[in-house]
C-alpha cells in the first residue's frame, strides 16, 4: 500500500513537471551570434557579416558607413567606387600616389602602403597615413581593389583618432574588407543570388 503511494506521489510528480515544461515559453532564439548582412544597391555590395566592433551609420544611396563603437563613437569606415570604367585601373599608381596625397595634407604623414589579397582572390592593397582633422590628429586606412562584380575601383576608408593601435585598426578593417561580396540587386531580386 505505501509502496503504491510513492509510485502514484513520483507519477503525478512527473506528471505535473511534464505540464510545466509544455506550459513555459519556448526560450528566445541568441540573435546575438547571427550574422548582420548589410546590402547596398547602388554600390552593388554587401557585407555578409558587420564585425562586432561596428554599427551601421547608414545606409542609403552610394553611402555606406560603418561606425566603431566603445564608451564613445573610436572611428568611421565608409566605402566608395568609382564610376565604371572600360580601361584597366592601375592600382600600382594609385598606391604610389598614397603618399603625395597624405604628405599634402594639413599635419600629414605616410606610413606606407602594402599589397595585399582579398577574401575572394581579387588583388588589394592598402596605405596608412595620418593628418589633422580640425585640432584632432587623426590616423586613415585605405583598402583599394576592384570591385567584385563590375570594373569599377572600390576603396574602404577608415578614420579614427590617431592613437598606439595602428595594428589592432588594421585588423578592424581587414575583418570589413574579408566580408565585403558583390550584390546584383536584379539577381537577388529574382532570387538568383547576388554573390559573385
Amino acid at each position: 500500500m505505501k509502496h503504491d503511494m510513492i509510485k502514484t506521489a513520483a507519477v503525478v510528480a512527473l506528471t505535473f513537471l511534464v505540464a510545466c515544461q509544455s506550459s513555459s515559453p519556448p526560450p528566445e532564439e541568441d540573435t546575438a551570434d547571427l550574422p548582420v548582412r548589410v546590402e547596398n544597391a547602388q554600390l552593388k555590395l554587401a557585407l555578409v557579416d558587420v564585425p562586432d566592433v561596428f554599427d551601421v551609420e547608414s545606409n542609403s544611396g552610394a553611402e555606406l558607413r560603418l561606425v566603431r563603437t566603445g564608451e564613445e563613437i573610436e572611428g568611421s569606415l565608409w566605402i566608395e567606387v568609382s564610376d565604371e570604367t572600360e580601361s584597366g585601373i592601375n592600382m600600382v599608381d594609385l598606391v604610389n600616389g598614397q603618399r603625395d596625397l597624405y604628405q599634402a595634407r594639413l599635419g600629414g604623414s605616410f606610413s606606407g602602403s602594402r599589397e595585399l589579397m582579398m577574401a575572394d582572390g581579387r588583388p588589394g592593397y592598402y596605405s596608412r597615413g595620418r593628418f589633422l582633422d580640425g585640432e584632432l590628429e587623426v590616423e586613415e586606412f585605405r583598402i583599394f581593389s576592384i570591385h567584385p562584380l563590375e570594373n569599377r575601383l572600390l576603396t574602404i576608408f577608415y578614420r579614427y583618432p590617431a592613437g598606439a593601435d595602428s595594428a589592432d585598426r588594421l585588423n578592424d578593417v581587414l575583418l570589413v574588407a574579408g566580408e565585403v561580396e558583390g550584390f546584383d540587386p536584379e539577381k537577388a531580386a529574382s532570387g538568383a543570388g547576388g554573390g559573385p
